[in-house]
């Protein structure tokens, strides 16, 4: 089973994020790696939520509410490879369930194609296309935005 609980420990924001499984994809360059490993509390603002497998902590999602929508970004440990959409398509629900929010966001580098197949295959369709969003290695990325509506029932 999966579930979700909105979090503030910042040790486990921290580890997930500065997993090496995590650190290659999370920040742009310019971001302060160091800074973050000496966070001492989560920056306001945002809301953090632990994704659990079984009971097993499996990552984490960055939630940006943006009103009228909110912008999600996740970053899953190894032991969610494999189940990665199937807990992104349970993040969306729980989404629905707690918040007012009918539109998510995701934002991704357009060279994860690994993220980019996940989000699709959880139901997001390309959205929007940011050019030259996103610094890494000293190359600028295309940002491709991933959306999701909320379902109208009834």
């Amino acid at each position: 089973m999966i579930t979700f609980k909105p979090t503030t420990d910042v040790d486990l924001v921290r580890d997930t994020l500065m997993s090496p499984n995590n650190l290659p994809w999370q920040f742009e360059d310019g971001f302060n790696r160091e800074g973050l490993r000496c966070m001492k509390a989560l920056p306001a603002g945002f809301t953090y939520v632990a994704a659990y497998c079984d009971s097993a902590y499996v990552g984490i999602f960055l939630v940006i509410n943006k009103e009228p929508h909110v912008e999600c970004h996740l970053a899953l440990l190894p032991l969610a490879y494999g189940m990665s959409s199937l807990i992104l398509y349970a993040f969306v629900e729980w989404i629905w369930a707690n918040t007012d929010s009918e539109l998510i966001q995701a934002p991704v580098v357009e060279d994860n194609r690994l993220a980019g197949m996940m989000a699709e295959k959880s139901g997001f369709k390309k959205a929007a296309r940011r050019p030259h969003a996103w610094l890494k290695d000293g190359i600028n990325h295309d940002l491709i935005v991933y959306e999701i509506v909320k379902p109208i029932i009834g």
